[in-house]
């Protein structure tokens, strides 16, 4: 494939704003206690990325090529119904709280993409288990305010 203007452009967009981000890093530095821990990590971990991959688009690498196949029928549908699933989780959250909405997202994944055998009880039981590990992780560990919701769990 040729290197175009728009890569130049692009690649060269994508490398200042690395250098923006990187900057933003520096700025909070002082906020933080150490290198790898607080508020300048992740736009410094963004910075570079985007600096060193605008800088090889800028300058004509490419990778190899390859032909992409994209989902159809029943993938594609289950690709849907997973959008929806997620979305709806967002906008349920705030109404019936962090632990229902994550335990009825999870029951409505593992229903769409798991097997047909047993087809509540696993559901069931996964989602719980993942809700439990969320909430240890989260809320507990790194003490995270999620919404409590209509029944203030």
């Amino acid at each position: 494939m040729r290197h175009t203007i728009a890569d130049r452009v692009g690649g060269s967009i994508a490398a200042v704003l690395g250098l923006l981000s990187v900057a933003e890093a520096v700025r909070l530095y002082p906020d933080g206690h150490r290198w790898f821990t607080g508020d300048h990590t992740f736009p410094a971990l963004l910075g570079i990325g985007l600096f060193v991959l605008g800088v090889m688009i800028a300058s004509g690498f490419r990778a190899e090529s390859f032909p992409v196949a994209f989902p159809e029928g029943k993938v594609q549908f289950r690709m849907g119904i997973c959008v929806v699933i997620l979305l709806g989780y967002a906008l349920l959250m705030p109404f019936l709280g962090y632990l229902l909405s994550t335990w009825l997202t999870g029951v409505g994944l593992f229903v769409l993409f798991g097997s047909r055998s047993s087809w509540w009880w696993k559901p069931v039981l996964y989602s719980s288990v993942i809700t439990v590990l969320l909430n240890v992780l989260f809320i507990e560990w790194l003490h995270m305010s999620f919404p409590q919701g209509i029944f203030g769990w």
